[in-house]
């Protein structure tokens, strides 16, 4: 029991001391632990070092290379203060030159002013006879113009004098137009018969016209006469049918040119059958509109207009009107007359339209599509119409689109030219007859040397006459 009680208490004290060295040992792997804390410290502080120094070197090269370009640029400043110094060495010399041949230079300054002062006068003498002879040019393009007014309107003496004023006011009043344009729509006013007192007003007109519709002069003011003299429209109302031709070529597709055509074309027929001017270039533009060629377009209608004043029975049967109220109808409201009967050919079907325009002797290939066109299509003859009518009555259309294109520099520019060109006629205007005459004296003495004309003295007097007024005027 002793010995058993002995032993338990070396075994107790064995587990003391092995406890101990529990405790000990832990102990222990808690310093192994701190110290492998510090050394993984330590490696990081040593790595971020490597870092620094890493960073350091890359600095420190990259100042070795600035300094070696600072080198470099220090070395060519050098070279180019030793090339600025070359140069300014050479343009000390050049200035040397420069004034030794400045003085040699100016040993000929007065002779050079003396060349100088003549060849000044020289040319102030050619300019004026340069300018004397532009505005000669000038007038004698105006005279030859006004040539061909008088032949055809016949005006003479005051009469012609109040034309020509009006015709030159013109020119510099409106923008875009030139003097020439103006005299030859004079010129064609006259041949057409246009009275002497309206030709001014007339020759405005057709000008402003032409621009807006882009039409020719003369085109322009042959088809505006004939229309006004063939539907017996009076002057005033020559504006009233170039704002209809004008807003229906804007506003279909027919052109303002081709509306203007059909409707000269037609219009001694359409004013017997009694069309108003609206109505009939409202028919020739939905006709164009409608697809038919002019030629078509214009000859159909009078072969249709004709027919309806020989045979209007068969008319009234195909517009399934009472004979008697078509005729009516016929008379007092002739475009109305006209829709009926497309109205009446539109109820048929095809077979009944060619029978029909067959029974109307309407059947050639110039009439036929025209009527059928024209009655499928009774929607835009309404719209045409009514714009034509609206036109005529409030209309500026003209004058609208003629300011617009007058607004251009190209028009101002040309409005400036013709005034030179008038100042230029006002100048040296009363010169031309004694120059004409002067040039007949050169010819005559020439003649007389030559043996074929009066004896040289009455040529030579005759010349010193015509130089002599000359000189005075």
């Amino acid at each position: 029991g002793k010995k058993a009680e002995e032993a338990g208490k070396k075994i107790d004290e064995a587990g003391k001391k092995t406890e101990g060295a529990g405790k000990r040992s832990q102990d222990a792997g808690k310093r192994a632990e701190e110290a492998g804390r510090r050394q993984q410290e330590a490696g990081k502080r040593t790595e971020e070092a490597g870092r620094k120094a890493e960073e350091a070197g890359k600095r420190a090269e990259g100042a070795g290379k600035r300094i070696d370009e600072a080198g470099k640029k220090t070395e060519g400043a050098g070279r180019r203060a030793k090339e600025a110094g070359d140069k300014a060495k050479e343009a000390g010399q050049k200035i040397k030159q420069s004034g030794d041949d400045a003085k040699k230079a100016s040993l000929g300054t007065g002779l050079l002013n003396n060349e100088l002062s003549r060849l000044k006068l020289m040319f102030t003498g050619l300019s004026a006879v340069m300018a004397a002879g532009a505005m000669l040019k000038f007038a004698s393009e105006i005279e030859d113009g006004f040539v061909g007014v008088k032949r055809t309107t016949g005006a003479v003496g005051a009469e012609f004098e109040k034309l020509r004023k009006e015709i030159l006011q013109l020119s510099v009043d409106l923008k875009g137009i030139q003097i020439g344009a103006l005299q030859n729509i004079a010129q064609i006013g006259g041949q057409l018969g246009v009275p002497k007192s309206e030709l001014g007003r007339f020759t405005e007109t057709v000008a402003k016209a032409s621009r807006a519709m882009d039409i020719a002069d003369d085109a322009a003011a042959n088809f505006l006469a004939r229309i006004q003299v063939n539907m017996k429209e009076p002057m005033d109302n020559l504006i009233r049918i170039a704002n209809v031709a004008n807003e229906l070529g804007n506003t279909t597709t027919a052109t303002a040119n081709e509306i203007l055509e059909i409707s000269t074309r037609m219009s001694g027929t359409a004013n017997v059958f009694g069309l108003t001017t609206a109505e009939m270039i409202a028919l020739a533009a939905a006709t164009r509109h409608a697809g038919e060629e002019v030629e078509v377009s214009s000859s159909a209608w009078v072969q249709v207009m004709n027919r309806m004043l020989t045979d209007t029975k068969k008319f009234a049967h195909v517009a399934g009107q009472d004979v008697k109220q078509f005729t009516e109808t016929l008379r007092t409201n002739p475009i109305q007359a006209i829709k009926e009967l497309a109205v009446g050919l539109s109820q048929l079907d095809k077979f009944g339209q060619a029978k029909a325009l067959e029974d109307l002797e309407l059947t050639g290939v110039r009439v036929g599509p025209v009527l059928t066109k024209l009655a499928s299509n009774l929607n835009e003859l309404d719209r045409i119409m009514k714009s034509a009518n609206e036109e005529w009555r409030s209309g500026v259309s003209v004058q609208k689109e003629y300011e617009a294109s007058a607004s251009t520099l190209s028009a101002a520019l040309s409005r400036l030219w013709n005034s030179i060109k008038v100042l230029a006629d006002s100048l040296a205007g009363g010169l031309l007859p004694v120059l004409a005459g002067a040039v007949d004296g050169i010819s005559n003495l020439i003649k007389a040397i030559s043996g074929y004309g009066d004896t040289a003295d009455d040529s030579s007097r005759a010349l010193r006459g015509q130089v002599d007024e000359a000189e005075n005027l």
